[in-house]
């Protein structure tokens, strides 16, 4: 047995030395070989889909964040490799979305028993296979945006810290500068939808990796993906996704955010604006295409997630 893992070395703002020394105990005691694959943020995807073509490993092991599961999904999309995930990046909204359990970094005791319920999860071995999603030829796998929250991650990704103090800092001030734009949605079925917003999310899932909801309609293995336009950013609406941390529900008013389920639709934004998949800024857009890929990645879940799907 082969377990291939790839970690990212800055993803969380923590050291991850603990997790491999922990992963190297779980090898020696289980007996099988552990290959460790660091990133480096040069060709990583390329380096990546080498090491996986040149092992054939069992499991796919991810100790990083949404963006690092991106990359190994796509890896290993449509091949019989399960992915083992220990959410330790600033935002972890498929750890999340998959009802794992949460990491406690750099404090020795509780870093160990939150590696310890992690990796009980992958040797449970309860999986799903959830869908992808084709965005302008990238991949998603959680979700992706333009408007407010993307320009919220470009903040972060221009700032020279991590954390979630850091992200609560952009949310702030991006917040207070947030600005409408023009949308125009053509769906496969040929429904169209047009109008102003602040913020457009193309959710496979449900919730931000804060764990609040945007997309009460989200399911990872459905075949569909929602496209979640938020048309007022008012404060009482932000205060309604934050309380759905806790909740577990949360009710948008209808004025205020509109929900289109879709196979497959083109999106028309004016003017163009910052854009972001899965946690990872790309260059703006007034264009984008999406479809859906059904069930093309196993992840591992927990027991309860799995017996919801």
């Amino acid at each position: 047995m082969i377990y291939l893992v790839v970690i990212n070395p800055v993803s969380g703002d923590s050291n991850k030395k603990s997790l491999t020394y922990f992963l190297q105990e779980q090898a020696q005691s289980k007996g099988f070989d552990l290959e460790i694959f660091e990133t480096t943020g040069n060709n990583d995807y390329a380096k990546l889909e080498e090491k996986v073509e040149s092992l054939n490993p069992d499991k796919l092991l991810v100790a990083g964040g949404d963006g690092t599961l991106l990359m190994a999904a796509e890896v290993v999309k449509g091949k019989n490799i399960p992915i083992g995930l220990f959410p330790v990046g600033s935002a972890n909204g498929m750890a999340a979305e998959l009802d794992l359990p949460t990491m406690m970094l750099n404090i020795p005791i509780l870093d160990q028993q939150s590696f310890k319920r992690a990796w009980r999860i992958i040797e449970e071995g309860h999986s799903v296979k959830v869908d992808m999603v084709r965005i302008n030829g990238e991949y998603s796998i959680h979700l992706a945006d333009v408007g407010l929250n993307a320009e919220i991650v470009k903040g972060f990704d221009e700032s020279d810290s991590r954390g979630f103090a850091t992200y609560a800092h952009q949310f702030f001030q991006k917040y207070t500068s947030k600005k409408a734009f023009s949308y125009l949605v053509r769906a496969d079925d040929g429904r169209l939808y047009s109008g102003k917003a602040y913020m457009l999310s193309i959710a496979n899932a449900r919730m931000f990796g804060t764990g609040a909801i945007i997309n009460p309609r989200g399911n990872v293995s459905d075949g569909t993906v929602e496209l979640c336009v938020i048309k007022q950013a008012s404060a009482l609406s932000i205060l309604k996704s934050a309380g759905s941390i806790i909740t577990g529900n949360v009710e948008y008013d209808a004025d205020q955010v509109e929900i289109i389920s879709v196979q497959q639709a083109t999106i028309e934004l004016d003017p163009a604006q910052s854009f972001q998949i899965d946690g990872e800024l790309q260059k703006p857009v007034s264009k984008i295409d999406v479809s859906i890929l059904p069930s093309v990645v196993e992840v591992y879940c927990s027991e309860d997630f799995k017996n919801q799907a």
